[in-house]
């Protein structure tokens, strides 16, 4: 049963991008500049769970493996953004690319993210 609140990232590492780690980056941003809503989730794929860290697993709330990898055969990973609505733990759930930073407190967005089912920036 999904609860609570939280934003999810999909990290899958290519060559030429290591996308764990910056969600590792993206989590400490949400876990210092958030007050209220700090959960934080990354979806991986096998090749991205065979370089987990203990540092990230200590900075993320939860890690869950994508059910299965449509874009394994894609440079750019968007086979995968399906996933995310069946795989949130969250019942209220921010999508948010690995590779933004917060810098300030947006906690007063959700209120008004909350009017609607789904909202696209």
């Amino acid at each position: 049963m999904k609860q609570g609140a939280g934003y999810v990232t999909i990290a899958q590492n290519t060559d030429s991008t290591n996308y764990l780690e910056l969600a590792y980056l993206q989590a400490l941003s949400i876990k210092v500049t958030q007050s209220k809503y700090t959960n934080y989730t990354v979806l991986v794929d096998e090749r991205t769970r065979n370089d987990m860290q203990d540092k990230y697993l200590k900075v993320f709330d939860n890690v869950i493996d994508l059910l299965q990898d449509d874009a394994k055969d894609h440079d750019w990973k968007l086979a995968n953004e399906w996933q995310v609505g069946k795989l949130t733990p969250y019942k209220e759930t921010v999508k948010i690319e690995s590779d933004i930073i917060l810098t300030t407190n947006i906690d007063h967005w959700w209120q008004i993210m909350q009017e609607r089912e789904v909202c696209i920036c």
